[in-house]
């Protein structure tokens, strides 16, 4: 199974993801390539900003990726 293919059944599963979260649970590297990927192939994934806290404490802010509903 592809990336791609992890991260479509993921999201098909009703599932957010983060960068951090795509690497650490589907060995996803580049994640906003494969989101590029699925929106070109015509999935409706949408993003909001979400605000966390890195590992030194510093508060930041990162995309949080979901399917939409079209």
């Amino acid at each position: 199974m592809s990336q791609k293919e992890r991260l479509l059944e993921h999201f098909q599963n009703g599932n957010t993801i983060t960068s951090l979260q795509a690497y650490d649970r589907l060995g996803v590297t580049q994640l906003a390539t494969r989101i590029y990927e699925l929106k070109q192939e015509g999935y409706p994934i949408e993003s909001d900003r979400i605000n966390v806290y890195n590992r030194y404490l510093e508060k930041c802010s990162v995309a949080k990726y979901y399917m939409g509903g079209k």
